[in-house]
């Protein structure tokens, strides 16, 4: 268990690449249900994408920064996402 979030948001960012790989803009996911589960995203199709995510600049700087970080931390190669 941890403690819920209110007004969470679902951000994803894809990277793309190997040795120099480069991060997407990121994406905000609207579920359908209250949270983004497998059938809001698989099954009704009621979810929807914004792209980009209506975020500041600084904020959509830290999410590019931070999807890279993962992406080389777990040593990924070719496509990511989240």
């Amino acid at each position: 268990m941890e403690q819920g979030i209110k007004n969470a948001r679902e951000i994803e960012c894809g990277i793309l690449g190997n040795d120099q790989p480069v991060a997407s803009v990121p994406g905000e996911i609207v579920p359908s249900n209250e949270f983004y589960d497998y059938d809001a995203k698989y099954v009704d199709e009621k979810s929807n994408s914004i792209i980009p995510a209506k975020l500041p600049s600084a904020v959509v700087k830290k999410i590019k920064h931070y999807a890279l970080m993962a992406f080389r931390a777990l040593d990924c190669a070719g496509i990511g996402t989240r």
